[in-house]
Parts: structure tokens; sequence; C-alpha cells
């Protein structure tokens, strides 16, 4: 029939199956079409399963090309498949092959996913799709909604059993198996047999055991493809967790540093004050062994321990690639070690402020206060290198780059750090911009922001995420053990940032338009592409009259430029409390430009 019908109506159906399956020309020679997920119909997943359908073509090739999917940063092949419809809407003499549709079943861990589909152009030449797919299995709750530890803890033992099966038939697919030494340090009080009957429980079987005196030195290793853990007795490891270090280093053999969340445990087995930890953090662990016990070391590194922690950021680097978070509860601690995992987790560390530079050596700060040209003072300082200035703040809602400020010619070049402050601030203590510079000592982190508390609502902010596609306040939560020391964040909010000036110049500065929260973050992921770190600080602690959220103008513009970021958020943590009966129905948000 389709032969039957004449040339404009040919490419008048073309065109609109082009219209009606999303077909992309770029470029010219690639043709395809996402059929599912489709527009902005939201998902629904059982456990976070989905399926993605299409097909792609080259106009200049008979048979269909390759196609993968990337689902944030892993690889899978997909399911080749027939579609006739593709073949009679682009019919040639020789027609094109039916198989170019593909299918991938997807089982999506809770959390934002950022999926493209890539289509090899050449041998060994691959093109990621136009068409970005954003899934995001929503975690964002009411706080109301929220499920205490007790219940999640709960709601995660009925699951085990059939993890479980599934676990232990994956065990003979693996084209890995590395091998886990387990050194298990003697505690005063320590329950060695617990922690024994725990290794003895594991699902991934291959480890050896190895007892230490208290203090002790491990020997060096043996085996240089192997990894370390660090145990105290007492300490009992989660049944799953060497299985959930093995199965990633399967998926990812160059990774040197895997490590999950901790709790403690009582003596009836019942587990309390969870630790959930962000992704790769310099910063934190520089200040505190936030990675704790519930972590494996490549033996590449020569890892030998938590006072080895600056040596392992050194040698990792920044950026984490080589780094595995693993978002579960791998490791129960006794009850009484709380003092040792309040230590971890950086309380202790934030007792003492750190120690000021003395003299010439601290940096000369610009202090730009930002406002409706009021001439409001900022918030008192007792800080000796301090200058300032005043801006209006822009009242136009147009996004675009900021115009360059009149101080940043001849006054920044006589400062080394600016900071931003919003006039309305108040409340802080005189050592405030002392606090928010000192992290700028370490020459990773590149902008800093502090502790904002909501006097409206009561809420303390500590930092921005875009958990969930959503950019919006990290908020201190109560459920759990919330770190205190200086920590990595995605961003800061503009209403109080502190950056260099070099950096500040390097990056262009701010994006009008957007609001303080989205200004402050665009800012921040301009400076994380270059390889900086982002600083949280509790040393400095202002109040704002209340917090607005970001215009849907200025959210639909950050998602589109910044989707990598709405995908993942490798430093927030604290919603991960919030999920729902096994038997609930997940609906999930889709973005598809």
């Amino acid at each position: 029939m389709f032969q039957s019908l004449p040339g404009p109506a040919k490419a008048l159906i073309r065109r609109f199956y082009f219209m009606l399956f999303r077909g992309s020309p770029a470029p010219d020679r690639l043709l395809y079409a996402i059929d599912e997920p489709r527009g902005q119909r939201p998902l629904r997943a059982i456990r976070g399963r989905c399926v993605l359908r299409g097909w792609a073509v080259l106009k200049d090739r008979v048979d269909p090309p390759r196609v993968r999917i990337k689902v944030n940063r892993a690889l899978y092949p997909v399911r080749v498949m027939a579609r006739a419809d593709v073949r009679e809407a682009f019919h040639r003499s020789p027609p094109y092959a039916e198989a170019c549709g593909f299918e991938l079943a997807l089982q999506l861990n809770r959390g934002a996913h950022l999926i493209r589909v890539e289509v090899e152009l050449h041998p060994g030449v691959w093109r990621a799709l136009s068409t970005t797919l954003f899934l995001s299995l929503g975690l964002r709750q009411p706080l109301p909604q929220r499920v205490d530890y007790a219940a999640w803890t709960d709601l995660a033992a009925a699951w085990r059993p059939l993890e479980r099966r599934e676990f232990e038939a994956h065990l003979p697919l693996m084209t890995a198996r590395p091998r886990f030494e387990v050194f298990v340090e003697a505690a005063r009080g320590g329950d060695s047999e617990a922690t024994r009957a725990s290794l003895a429980a594991q699902i991934y079987p291959d480890l050896e055991i190895h007892d230490l005196a208290e203090g002790e030195t491990p020997p060096p290793a043996r085996d240089g493809t192997g990894y370390r853990m660090f145990l105290r007795a007492g300490d009992r490891l989660a049944e799953d967790a060497l299985y959930a270090f093995a199965d990633r280093i399967n998926a990812d053999p160059a990774l040197d540093v895997l490590h999950g969340d901790e709790d403690l445990i009582d003596a009836d087995g019942v587990g309390r004050e969870p630790f959930f930890k962000p992704d790769w953090s310099p910063t934190y662990l520089a200040a505190a062994n936030y990675l704790g016990r519930a972590a494996a070391f490549s033996n590449r590194l020569g890892y030998a321990g938590p006072a080895d922690r600056l040596r392992l950021v050194r040698a990792v680097g920044p950026d984490g690639a080589r780094v595995a978070s693993i978002p579960r509860v791998l490791l129960h601690r006794p009850a009484d070690d709380a003092e040792g995992l309040l230590a971890d987790a950086g309380r202790v560390a934030t007792e003492t402020s750190p120690p000021p530079a003395a003299g010439d050596a601290q940096p000369r700060v610009l202090l730009v206060v930002r406002g409706r040209g009021s001439g409001r003072p900022p918030p008192p300082t007792d800080y000796p290198f301090v200058e300032i200035v005043h801006e209006v703040r822009p009242s136009a809602k147009t996004v675009a780059p900021a115009p360059p400020a009149p101080w940043l010619g001849g006054l920044a070049d006589r400062h080394d750090v600016l900071v931003f402050v919003d006039e309305d601030l108040t409340g802080a203590s005189p050592a405030w911009i002392e606090a928010l510079v000192a992290p700028l000592a370490d020459g990773a982190v590149a902008a800093v922001g502090p502790v904002l508390v909501d006097r409206a609502t009561g809420m303390r902010h500590v930092g921005l995420t875009n958990d969930d596609g959503e950019p919006a306040p990290i908020r201190v939560e109560t459920a759990g053990v919330a770190p205190l020391v200086p920590r990595n964040v995605l961003g800061v909010s503009r209403a109080c940032l502190a950056t260099r000036v070099d950096d500040f110049i390097a990056v262009g500065g701010f994006v009008d338009g957007l609001g303080p929260d989205l200004e402050g973050l665009d800012y921040c992921l301009k400076l994380a592409r270059r390889g900086r770190l982002i600083a949280h600080t509790p040393g400095a602690e202002l109040s704002m009259a209340r917090w607005r959220a970001p215009r849907p103008e200025a959210v639909t513009w950050h998602q589109q430029t910044w989707p990598e970021s709405c995908a993942r958020d490798p430093y927030y943590r604290e919603d991960a409390l919030t999920t729902r009966p096994a038997t609930h129905r997940v609906a999930m948000k889709l973005s598809n430009p």
C-alpha cells in the first residue's frame, strides 16, 4: 500500500512518522525514535523495573547500526527487535532490515538516573542520541511520610531471603572473583565470635580472616589484585556486604575503594543511629574517617588503615572515579561503639574550630554585600583583613550571564577571596568569615558555604543538592548520624558563598535570574567541571527570613543545563530513609526533550 502512494503523500507520511515518534535527523544520516518512554507521561515501576524501547537506522546503510544504552556510568547491550513498521515507513530498494529495534529491561535502584542511547556510526565510533532520558524513582517526600529506621530495617529484612536467592544465583556468573582479606582487630569487651559468625554467613565466600592484636599493624599484602577490610571485634558484617563489593568490582575492576553505610546494633539485634555516607568526599575524609569500617580497599593502594587516610586522598585524587559507594547498611557496630561511630562521622572533630593562620598569611577578603541598595551593613565580623563593597541585587528574572561588576577590576585585584552575602542575612558570630575562608586553605576546595537557618520554619540548610532532579537545600535530618565537619556538597547558595578571586574570574562568575540557590549551584557546578571541590562548613551559621523555592522556569533551565548532576548527586544521602512497602508502585518522572 505504501508503495502505491504518490511521492508527496509518502513524504507527508514520513514527516508525520517523525513527529509522532520523535525521530531526529541529527546527524542527517541517523534516524531514530524512543518509543517507550515517550513524552512527559509518568512511568510506573515495581521495585524500580522499567523497559526502554526504540529503533535507529542510518540512511546510507541497509543494515541497522548497533545500539547500546548507558545508564549513569554503566553500559548495557540491548536486545534486537524486528520493526516491520519502520521498514514500511522507510521503504527503499533494497529495503532496510527489519531488525532495527532495540529493547532493554532495567532494574533501577531508588534515586535518579541519566540514560543515554548510543549508536555505532562507524566501527568503534559511538554517538549519543540527542534524546536524554532522566528517570527518577522519587525519593523526596514530605517529612511526615518518611519511614523511621526501625520500619526501614524491617522492610529490608523482609526482602533479604529473596535477595539472597538472587545473589547466590549470580555468583557463578561473575567473571571476576576478587579475594577479600578481613583483618579483625581485638577490642576490649568486643565479641569476636559475633564478628566471625557474620563473616561465616557471607553470601560471597572468597575471603580470608586474620586476627590482629589491639594496635597491631596488618602485614603487607601478598595478592596485588585483592582487597582488604579492617574490622574490630564486635562488628557484624551484613551477609550481603562482600557480595555487594564483588558485584561492583565485576562492573568496574578499576575500583580501589568501596564503602557502605553503618549503624549501631543493640543486644536484641535492633539497629539504630544509621550513618548514611556520601560518595567520595576528600574534604570530609581529611577531617574525619567517614569511610568507617564498612569499606574495602584495593591492595594496589597499599592502604594500612585509618592513619593512612590523607595518603589515601592523595592516591585516589579529587574526582572519585575509582571509588564506589554502596547505598546499603553493610556493617553493624556494637552499641557500646557509639562514640567511635560519632568520631568517624566527624562529630568530635568540630568541637574546636580550625586554628587561624597567623598574621599576613590570612587571605585578604573582599566582602560583597548584595541587596536592594539600602546600604544595610553586613553581619558583624572580627576578621582583620576585609574590605566591604555593596552591590545592588538585579531584579530581572531573565536568565543571562551577570555583567562584569564594577568592583571586579581594581578592588578584586587587591584581594584573595570573595565572600558574597545577602544583606538580609543575620545572626552570624563574629568569626563567620574566618570559618568560611578556612576550608579554602585546601587547594582543591574552590567554594564554601555556611549553615543557613530559615527563621520562619527553623530548618537548617547545609548546602544544595540535585537529588531526584529537584534542586533544593540539604536539610539537617534527625534520623541518623549527621556529619558536622566540613564536607563536600554539590553546591552552596549564592546567598552566602566564599570563593577565590581567580576561580570566580575563571568560570565567568554568576548567572543572573536563577535565584540565590540556583545561581550558587550553577556556579559550583562550573567549578566542579574544572575538577574543584565544594565544601560546607558548620563553623559559619547565618539566618534568613524565609527560604523561597526557585521559579519553575529557573528549575527547567537548570535541569536542561546540568542534566548529569540532576541524575546523580554523589554527596546527598539524607533522604535515604524515604521508602515504601515492597508492593508499592513507584511513580517515575521523565524528562525527554
